[in-house]
């Protein structure tokens, strides 16, 4: 039975429904469309040789042996094909052969070499090392003997400074001193080992006066070239004698970044050495040096429980070791090593350039077809790394410097019309097989109308904003060194 009572609700509940369905005049009105994206996927380049800081294969000048057919048998495997840096292994002595005397002012070799090195586009890297054992000559200088250093004779019948001596250390930190203040330039030199105590400057086998100054001494030489390098990037071996512990302050508390000069040796690259790796990469990179093996001789014959047959089985662990090992770097070495990893292994040696070390490319840009100015937009932006590497923009010496930029260019001047830089995207976090994506919001869209070339780059935020990394993308980059994506329209 429909009373008053049960009409009155369903009147009420009748009007309250179409009260809610109702829209206000508001809602009425269009919203504004997003807007139509330009999608833009570049080719990335993935085998040929690209330079970075930091980065490929190198070329020794070890144990100073002047040579005044270096480069001219460098030349001739065409070196400039396949390296990125020269690395100069001497001793002290050679480098300052009486005090104050320096060797980069003085010794018409090591002139050449850094003139030849900066001519061919190679970059600059250095081991300084004190301990004569295993050497035909002194690796100290005679004034330090005579300055009252207490030391050792080794088995070549050579002096070398017990590393805990006083006098030893004055001397040696007054050289590191001399020696920063030259090479401490990121422009021209790549890393500088920061040990150079112990057995070849690995920092293995150290004789010292006192063991219990082990600490101390350690404490002491890691600080000196962390306190004196302040541009260039400063690494130190991770050899087990060093011990977990030491190895994982200079790397934690001094940026030291990792090295090891036992790759492709299956008998001292084990378990240690790959932990240290996985402990500290990718926020260290790691620098690769092969076994000691030596061209011409049959070490590896009996020497390594992998049973090489041939030079090639060698060089062919040494790499495996080294791409599994995340390296950066690895070694052509001399001229000898360097002749036979071209000759016998000219794919390894191929493999290593696209694989090795960091190669960065944008995956995937997207922006709007048309821009209007003074009204915010988005870019979104992907990059990967093709190689097995990092690039150590995290560390101190480098403090971010390189950061991912966009340029509006004038097409006719090649003129930056507005630079737009992402302060968030950073190389360092850019990994083998993981793209990383990013949205750059543009509020303050300054750009006037006209029609641009949208370009990028990885710049120098020191260097006044110019592109600095090269980038594994096919094509070339402008005169300026930047990336011309697409064309773009600022209404």
């Amino acid at each position: 039975m429909i009373t008053i009572k049960n009409i009155f609700c369903l009147y009420f509940l009748l009007t309250t429904t179409l009260s809610a369905c109702a829209k206000s005049p508001d809602s009425f009105k269009k919203t504004e469309s997003e807007p139509e994206l330009k999608i833009l996927e570049p080719k990335p380049n993935k085998t040929s040789l690209i330079k970075n800081p930091l980065m490929g294969w190198g070329i020794y000048s070890d144990a100073y042996n002047p040579n005044p057919s270096f480069w001219k048998e460098f030349d001739a495997l065409q070196i400039k094909k396949y390296a990125t840096h020269l690395y100069i292994r001497w001793p002290w002595s050679a480098f300052e052969p009486s005090k104050g005397q320096y060797a980069w002012d003085n010794d018409p070799f090591l002139i050449e070499l850094i003139n030849g090195a900066k001519e061919r586009g190679l970059k600059l890297a250095f081991r300084v090392y004190v301990d004569s054992r295993d050497y035909n000559s002194c690796s100290t200088p005679s004034y330090v003997i005579d300055a009252g250093a207490k030391g050792i004779i080794g088995n070549t019948n050579q002096w070398s400074p017990y590393p805990d001596d006083n006098i030893f250390q004055s001397n040696y930190a007054e050289f590191v001193k001399a020696f920063a203040k030259r090479f401490d330039n990121a422009d021209s030199v790549d890393f500088v080992d920061g040990f150079g105590l112990g057995l070849w400057g690995e920092g293995h086998s150290m004789i010292l006066q006192d063991d219990e100054n082990y600490d101390q001494m350690y404490k002491w030489i890691v600080n000196l070239y962390s306190e004196t390098f302040k541009n260039v990037l400063v690494a130190i071996n991770y050899h087990a004698e060093i011990k977990k512990d030491r190895l994982d302050w200079a790397y934690n508390d001094k940026d030291y970044i990792l090295r090891h000069d036992a790759f492709g040796m299956g008998y001292y690259y084990l378990n240690f050495e790959r932990d240290m790796v996985k402990s500290h990469f990718p926020k260290r990179p790691v620098i690769a040096e092969s076994g000691w093996w030596h061209n011409g001789t049959n070490h590896w014959q009996h020497d390594d429980p992998a049973n090489y047959k041939t030079w090639r089985d060698v060089w062919a662990q040494t790499l495996k070791d080294a791409l599994e090992g995340r390296a950066n770097i690895l070694d052509l070495r001399n001229i000898s090593e360097a002749t036979s990893w071209i000759q016998t292994a000219p794919d390894l040696v191929q493999k290593f350039i696209e694989e090795g070390g960091y190669r960065l490319y944008p995956s995937k840009i997207t922006l709007p077809k048309e821009i209007k100015s003074d009204t915010s937009f988005e870019i979104q932006h992907e990059w990967q790394n093709l190689g097995v590497g990092v690039c150590p923009n995290n560390l101190k010496q480098w403090n971010y410097k390189y950061q991912i930029a966009f340029a509006f260019l004038n097409p006719n001047t090649g003129d930056i019309a507005k630079l737009i830089i992402d302060e968030h995207a950073d190389p360092a976090d850019w990994l083998k097989g993981v793209a990383k994506n990013y949205t750059l919001k543009v509020k303050e869209n300054n750009i006037p109308p006209g029609q641009y070339k949208l370009a990028l780059g990885i710049i120098d935020r020191t260097k006044g904003n110019i592109p600095a990394l090269n980038l594994a993308l096919a094509g070339s980059p402008n005169k300026n060194g930047w990336w011309e994506m697409a064309d773009v329209s600022v209404k």
